[in-house]
């Protein structure tokens, strides 16, 4: 925690900080930390936390002698300190550090969060134990760890965007084991968790408990798609549409060009016609607009209602600055390459709204994020006998899908509410699509399961959007 004062008592900031799981972080993983103000005077309160090329900034109005908490959700951290910068109006900003301790060692991170210690002899896990004000307030920022323990008494202790941000792991398939709760209890929160509820446990006592946590960390969670075959659904043409302006550069420019050859005029005029072909040129340019294509890849459970997703967004520059919104369900955006990024957080200081970058011609921004979602689910796959049934739970007609049963697939025809299908003994060949062949990737493990496409949304920020939802029984 660090806590700072500003210069003059009669104007003074008192300025801590909290970050999750006591500091302790993943290379790769996503964190946060609670920033806390509080000040004898109201004003302006400008906040900025920076990480090299990365930098966080939120703007609120202080209020004399209340505290205002602003919860930044981090993309991994470098190995650099964190620099804070609080400034209130036009007084002297106050610059502070903020350091995490690094999780190294390729044995599982376990977090432990009772006020009694829990005996883990029998675990091969650098184990840490924390207390319940310092777990996440989002969903992401619980993957820095491999289980989480915590007991029953921490738990109810815990806020509820908190009790939220552990729902959300649960979907996620985070391992969770909850000491102090009988099975029977945790049929609610059981519902929200991911890949059929196999990492949640509950314990009613600390029996054998080191042997059931040994279990679960050996028992691999499935990942949804990588960056790298996410990328590969992106637009290919996507660089296309940034043509045009070229071709109008260099037809203005040759036109010219021409002319001042065949009017025979003195240099200057050719100088000066050259000029403005390429200022034309460079008009057309700046007028085109960046292009942005976002793929989402969605999985669920039937009738789950809470799903996991993974996204990428590819921006194509144009040589301004561009700005993203951020889905608040999602965690922190990552570029796939190092670049200047700025976040700046939306009013209620609980994370991230939107990030700012800017753009050269025709360069490329990769980024992803994922996060939870609630959606209903238009079609669910049920076990019905030899064959599977696929019945339309919907209000509307549903999408086509593509149903994989035992390696093969099948084509499902759009439904009407509560229509019912099954496939026929004849199967088809699978297609070369990249979607296609990623469904048939991640349903080689599964006896069933379903895939549907959705079109470009109206509402989306990106010029392409294509959503796949995949359903297992």
């Amino acid at each position: 925690m660090v806590i700072a004062f500003g210069a003059s008592s009669a104007r003074a900031l008192l300025v801590s900080t909290q970050p999750a799981w006591s500091g302790w972080v993943r290379a790769d993983m996503p964190t946060e930390v609670a920033i806390r103000v509080v000040g004898d005077r109201g004003g302006l309160l400008t906040l900025t936390l920076t990480d090299r090329s990365i930098s966080y900034t939120h703007q609120t109005n202080l209020e004399p002698n209340v505290e205002f908490v602003w919860r930044v959700h981090l993309s991994p951290p470098s190995e650099e300190p964190l620099q804070l910068r609080a400034q209130l109006d036009e007084e002297p900003g106050i610059e502070q550090e903020i350091t995490f301790r690094r999780h190294l060692a390729p044995s599982p991170l376990v977090a432990v969060v009772a006020d009694q210690p829990i005996p883990l002899d029998g675990v091969q896990a650098t184990t840490i134990h924390v207390a319940g004000d310092s777990l996440p307030f989002h969903g992401s920022s619980f993957a820095a760890m491999d289980l989480i323990l915590i007991h029953r008494d921490s738990l109810k202790g815990l806020a509820r965007q908190q009790l939220f941000a552990l729902q959300q792991h649960a979907v996620q398939c985070g391992r969770i084991v909850i000491v102090g709760f009988p099975p029977a209890a945790m049929a609610r929160f059981a519902d929200f968790a991911g890949c059929g509820g196999r990492f949640l446990v509950a314990a009613e006592t600390v029996a054998n408990l080191d042997t059931r946590v040994a279990s679960l960390l050996e028992a691999p969670v499935p990942q949804l798609p990588s960056p790298g075959s996410l990328h590969a659904l992106l637009d290919t043409n996507g660089m296309a549409r940034q043509i045009p302006p070229l071709v109008v550069f260099f037809t203005i420019y040759l036109c010219v060009l021409l002319i001042a050859v065949r009017s025979q005029r003195a240099p200057v005029y050719f100088i000066s016609a050259s000029t403005a072909a390429t200022l034309i040129g460079l008009v057309a340019w700046t007028m085109s607009p960046e292009y942005i294509d976002r793929v989402t890849w969605t999985e669920m459970e039937n009738r789950a209602g809470v799903a996991r997703f993974s996204s990428i967004l590819r921006v194509v520059g144009n040589g301004d600055r561009v700005t993203i919104d951020i889905p608040v369900n999602a965690g922190p955006l990552q570029a796939l390459q190092p670049m200047n990024l700025m976040f700046v957080s939306g009013h209620n200081g609980d994370g991230a709204a939107n990030v700012s970058f800017d753009t050269r011609l025709f360069s490329q921004h990769e980024f992803v994020a994922s996060g939870v979602t609630t959606m209903p689910v238009p079609l669910i796959v049920e076990h019905s006998g030899d064959v599977p049934r696929i019945t339309n739970t919907g209000t509307g007609k549903s999408p086509p899908a593509l149903l994989a049963w035992n390696g093969l697939k099948y084509s499902v025809p759009p439904l009407t509410p509560d229509e019912e299908w099954r496939p026929s003994s004849e199967h088809e060949p699978w297609g070369t699509s990249r979607a296609e062949q990623l469904f048939r990737q991640r349903a080689m493990h599964d006896t069933t399961a379903l895939l549907l496409e959705y079109p470009s949304s109206s509402q989306s920020q990106a010029d392409a959007t294509r959503s796949y939802l995949m359903v297992r029984p």
